[in-house]
C-alpha cells in the first residue's frame, strides 16, 4: 500500500502552519518528526529557520548542522552561514560600551599682538 509515514505527515503539517504563521505549532511538529527521525535533514533544517527567526541562534546552529550533517546541501549550509552571521552580530551588539560624547575641546589661545616694531605692524 501507498502510503506516507507518520513523520512524513507530521513534516507537512509543520510546513502548512509555517506559510500559515502558526510558527510555535510549525516548531513543534518539526521537534516532533527529528525525534521520531534524527537523521531527517528536511526537518532541522525548517527548525533552524523558525528557530533563526526568534533570535535562536544557537539551537538555529545545531539544527542546521544536524540538517547539513545527514544530508549536505547547499540550502542548509547558507542557513548556518546566516545564523552564525546573525549571533556574530548580535553578540558584537550586546559587549559595545555605550559611547560617551566627549567633552568639547577647548578654544585655542588668541595670537599675540604684534609688537609695533614688527613690520606688519608699520
Amino acid at each position: 500500500p501507498d502510503y506516507r509515514k507518520g513523520y512524513e505527515i507530521w513534516y507537512a503539517e509543520g510546513l502548512a502552519l509555517a506559510r500559515l504563521d502558526q510558527q510555535d505549532e510549525a516548531l513543534a511538529m518539526f521537534r516532533k518528526v527529528v525525534q521520531a527521525r534524527p537523521a531527517f535533514a528536511a526537518a532541522h533544517n525548517e527548525l533552524g529557520k523558525g528557530l533563526l527567526q526568534r533570535s535562536d541562534y544557537d539551537a538555529a546552529i545545531d539544527h542546521f548542522v544536524k540538517a547539513i550533517g545527514a544530508d549536505p546541501k547547499a540550502e542548509y549550509a547558507r542557513g548556518l552561514q546566516i545564523a552564525m552571521t546573525r549571533k556574530t552580530q548580535a553578540a558584537a551588539k550586546e559587549t559595545q560600551a555605550p559611547v560617551i560624547p566627549s567633552a568639547p575641546k577647548p578654544a585655542a589661545p588668541p595670537s599675540p599682538a604684534p609688537s609695533p616694531d614688527t613690520p606688519a605692524a608699520r
